[in-house]
């Protein structure tokens, strides 16, 4: 099963053959990594006219070789199939009854019952049909397939980032979602950048999706990519946070973002006593509406406490200064996260905090209450702050 063995094999077999022995040649490869070590050495002797090269397994690589004209044909066993069938096995012992037996296999005891899966030869003139309609593999993955259009896609999802976990288990629950109720789904991610959002609209929008879900990374640069969206005639459904400064939303999926503030916020309260208690106010990123949102939800059950003097804010000259407000504009609270902003980000979050600390004298220590937006941040203050 090693390469290079096959490799040094097949060059030991033509060194010693005649050239009668060359010409059109026929060869039982046992496998494709095999096939392909085999192929390049019969490939490259002057003498072989033509050769003929079996594989097994339909891995990338030789289905590309079997594309180019390199490798011949492969076998393709499913492992979908083979999931399914041993999922199905064991629901039937979990119900009391039996599974499907149409083969039996003797493994030196005894005669095991079997459900064979079925192969499926594969070579160029369906290679289409048998690994890219069936969805086993993406076309995407190889070259030279011809100008077949791309498969029309019922509906897309945008999503600002792999880098937190929250996107990627979101990921997930689209993909199983949108199976369930019978449609097929493209999920891609703009990796914290708004011009890279915009494209994988756009490639959406190429690829014939009558839907948009878009999670937008910065909320109001993703105007620009919803307004394509609409004029494209595809709808957009603004996902957790809001798309800004534009008539091109027909939907919002959103929590109440207000009441979650409002809940941080109550948890402090209720955790607190006395008074001159020291307040350290975390957010998240400027460009995120929600950012926003849970910010003021916060503000309104912190803010009588800090009037009252429950609360001490310790890291923000600009919340000192509007602390007397029960209600801040939204440019007020620009001002606010502009100085504490995390960014979403956990690094961006143990800076600040350490940076806090740093400043701080131990007056404004001992027992403090953190405001932090989100899980992935409160894990990156709290290991500071520990």
């Amino acid at each position: 099963w090693q390469f290079d063995v096959a490799k040094n094999l097949a060059e030991a077999h033509l060194t010693a053959a005649a050239a009668a022995d060359k010409g059109d040649v026929f060869i039982l490869a046992p496998n494709d990594g095999t096939a392909r070590a085999i192929a390049d050495v019969f490939g490259a002797d002057t003498d072989v006219t033509s050769y003929v090269v079996t594989g097994q397994d339909a891995e990338i690589p030789s289905v590309q070789y079997i594309i180019d004209g390199k490798q011949s044909m492969t076998v393709l066993k499913d492992v979908r199939t083979l999931v399914n069938d041993a999922i199905a096995a064991s629901v039937a012992y979990l119900t009391g009854g039996t599974p499907e037996e149409t083969a039996t296999y003797n493994n030196g005891k005894i005669d095991v019952p079997a459900k064979p899966s079925v192969v499926v030869t594969v070579d160029q003139s369906n290679v289409t049909e048998a690994l890219i309609d069936s969805g086993y593999y993406d076309a995407g993955e190889f070259t030279g397939l011809g100008a077949a259009p791309p498969a029309e896609l019922s509906a897309g999802v945008v999503l600002p980032t792999k880098n937190e976990p929250r996107w990627i288990q979101d990921e997930t629950r689209f993909n199983d979602a949108f199976a369930a109720a019978g449609y097929d789904v493209q999920i891609l991610f703009s990796d914290g950048d708004s011009a890279k959002e915009r494209a994988n609209v756009q490639a959406l929008i190429a690829q014939g999706v009558q839907v948009i879900v878009i999670c937008p990374h910065d909320a109001t640069a993703a105007a620009a990519a919803a307004a394509e969206a609409r004029e494209a005639g595809v709808k957009v459904i603004s996902y957790d946070r809001l798309i800004r400064e534009t008539d091109a939303v027909d939907y919002y999926v959103t929590f109440d973002s207000i009441s979650v503030g409002e809940a941080q916020g109550q948890y402090l309260v209720d955790k607190a006593s006395g008074s001159g208690n020291p307040l350290y106010l975390y957010a998240g990123a400027a460009t995120d509406n929600n950012a926003f949102l849970f910010f003021e939800g916060a503000w309104n059950v912190l803010q009588p406490k800090i009037a009252d003097g429950t609360f001490v804010i310790k890291n923000s000259s600009e919340a000192v200064g509007l602390q007397d407000k029960a209600t801040l504009t939204r440019d007020e609270m620009g001002q606010i996260i502009g100085q504490v902003t995390t960014e979403w980000q956990f690094d961006v979050a143990k800076n600040l905090a350490e940076a806090h600390l740093t400043a701080a004298p131990a007056a404004d220590k001992g027992d403090v209450f953190i405001l932090a937006p989100n899980e992935g941040t409160a894990r990156a203050i709290a290991d500071v702050f520990a």
